[in-house]
């Protein structure tokens, strides 16, 4: 699935994707999730 990041720590941000992403306490994401996969 990939992450597209909108949002980082009350700011928004130029929107890029990613396959995962560390996330440290304090820190705060807006994320959308796609997703790539039919479920069974």
């Amino acid at each position: 699935h990939k992450l597209t990041v909108v949002e980082a720590d009350g700011n928004y941000v130029e929107p890029f994707v990613v396959d995962d992403m560390d996330i440290y306490s304090g820190d705060n994401y807006s994320i959308l999730l796609t997703i790539d996969q039919d479920t069974p």
